[in-house]
Order: structure tokens, then C-alpha cells, then sequence
């Protein structure tokens, strides 16, 4: 059995101030029509995605390193190989593919508007208490005139084991008041409100429009169980690398394989692949 997930992201959002501190040694571009972004192979997560203009896409705090295990916010994080928390520990939250090296598999180099990365973190029996079992993860990463991330996850051991995850991009956005969501959830957001709730799949499409900023994400997921949606409002951050006033710069919304909807189950060989399609377009439109 092969089940499909796949993700292809075009994202458009307003400039953030955060900066990208991880050094060139661990980081790798991909570059196209859809602009630059780049990747931290500590963890496989996104730290800026800019437009052929410059503007940068993704929200990022200033801290992007947090202590005690905590959840980095940021960029277009992955959830692997489970969503949600795992026990009491801080540093089970969104399993241990965010804190592990990926190493870069194959490369693509930018030709007619487009180029590619795929990076991987293969994982032994036994390895991981929280998950004993032998597991390969390939994340492929593509610019044309749209960001495409896929996640293709193999259970290279001879047990049985069951998979959820997803991926978790973090949203610039002008103010809550200019932001609704449609596909999702029909709402806007007032700045005194959070959410933090996942939504069931709807269809492939759903979008995120900030009149604020002059610009409607539209994206497709398939595969997936659900859509997370997650803004803490305006509250004093409990997160550590987040800071007074970020929690309102940003709003989590992306696809996810929950273990409440139903995790993905995989037997000795078989593979779970993940395309989620973010569009560019006008607020106006």
C-alpha cells in the first residue's frame, strides 16, 4: 500500500525583521521564478522564502534557537515522525526530525526558472527510544514559480509502525484584523483572539487572504487528515525564542497527519508521501 501526500507551496506574506543565523556550512538555496528560500540542514526547516522583489515571505523571531527542548517558531518547520506532543517532555513536541541533520542527497541546479534539493535523514531500529523503529525520510525541495515540499517517508525495518506529521509554515501577516481563511475556517481574526485547532479536510484548496498586505495564499493539500491552524493572539509568549509582540506577526496554517484523525499506518516496505500547492495571488482578485 502506498499512501500519497504531497505538498506544493507557493507563499506570499509581508516582509518580516527576523534574520537568518544559521551559517553557510549548513545551509543549502533553491532558486526559480518563485524566488529564493533557504534551508537549514539542522532539522530541514525553511528559514526565509523570498520574492524575486526581495520581500521576504515567511515570519522568523529573532531567536531562532530555542533552549530546553522547546519548539522552534518559524520559517516552514516539519512535524516527523509524529504531530502534537509525545509524553511530558518539552522536546517531544513535533517528534525529532527538527533537531537532526539532514544530509543533501541530490541537487538540481537552477535552469529555466526552477531548481531543487532533495535532503535526507535515515533513522535505525532502536535509534530513537520514542520510536524504535527503522524509518527513511526524503525531503524534496523545488522552486519553479511555486514552493513544492515533499516529505517521503519508507518503513525500512521488518515492524509495522504508525506515522503522522506535517508541515508547519509560519505565516507573515500585516495585522489579524486584515487576515481571513477560506477553505478552512470562514473567519477573520481579531487581535485579542488565538486558535489553535485543527480543522478536517475539506477538499485539495483552501487560503489564507490579508487585505493588509495586498495578497491571498492559495493552497493545495492532498493526503493529508487535516489543516492545523494556530495563532496565539495577543498574549505574553510562553516559547522562548518568541518575543513580546511576535505573536501577533504570524499565523500557523498548514497540512497535518494527526494521530486523533488517524495516523498513517506502514508495514516493512511500504512508503507515505506528502504535495501542498501555496499560490500567489492578489487580495483583490
Amino acid at each position: 500500500m502506498r499512501t500519497t501526500l504531497m505538498i506544493c507551496a507557493a507563499i506570499a506574506a509581508v516582509c518580516s525583521a527576523g534574520a537568518v543565523t544559521a551559517s553557510p556550512s549548513r545551509t543549502v538555496e533553491i532558486e526559480g521564478l518563485g524566488g529564493r528560500a533557504v534551508i537549514d540542514l539542522q532539522g530541514g526547516r525553511i528559514l526565509s522564502w523570498k520574492t524575486p522583489s526581495g520581500a521576504e515571505l515567511l515570519f522568523m523571531p529573532r531567536r531562532t534557537e530555542s533552549t530546553g527542548g522547546d519548539w522552534s517558531h518559524g520559517g516552514i518547520s516539519l512535524c516527523w515522525p509524529w504531530f502534537g506532543k509525545k509524553g511530558d517532555k518539552p522536546s517531544s513536541i513535533h517528534g525529532f526530525a527538527r533537531n537532526r541533520r539532514f544530509e543533501v542527497r541530490r541537487r538540481r541546479a537552477a535552469e529555466a526558472g526552477r531548481s531543487s534539493v532533495t535532503l535526507g535523514l535515515s533513522l535505525a531500529a532502536g535509534e530513537d527510544p520514542d520510536f524504535p523503529f527503522a524509518a527513511d525520510l526524503e525531503l524534496t525541495l523545488r522552486m519553479t514559480r511555486r514552493l513544492e515540499i515533499v516529505m517521503h517517508t519508507k518503513n525500512t525495518g521488518d515492524r509495522p509502525f504508525s506515522l503522522s506529521c506535517g508541515i508547519q509554515p509560519y505565516f507573515a501577516v500585516s495585522r489579524y484584523g486584515s487576515v481571513t481563511l477560506s477553505g478552512v475556517k470562514e473567519s477573520g481574526f481579531a487581535a485579542e483572539d488565538g486558535m489553535d485547532a485543527a480543522f478536517p479536510r475539506r477538499g485539495d484548496g483552501f487560503s489564507l487572504r490579508d487585505a493588509g498586505a495586498g495578497r491571498e495564499l492559495r493552497m493545495q493539500a492532498r493526503g493529508n487528515t487535516g489543516v492545523v491552524v494556530w495563532s496565539p493572539g495577543n498574549v505574553e509568549p510562553h516559547n522562548r525564542n518568541l518575543e513580546a509582540g511576535d505573536t501577533l506577526r504570524f499565523i500557523g496554517l498548514g497540512p497535518s497527519c494527526r494521530t486523533k484523525e488517524g495516523a498513517i499506518a506502514l508495514a516493512s516496505g511500504e512508503s507515505h508521501e506528502l504535495v501542498f500547492c501555496v499560490e500567489v495571488g492578489s487580495a483583490l482578485d
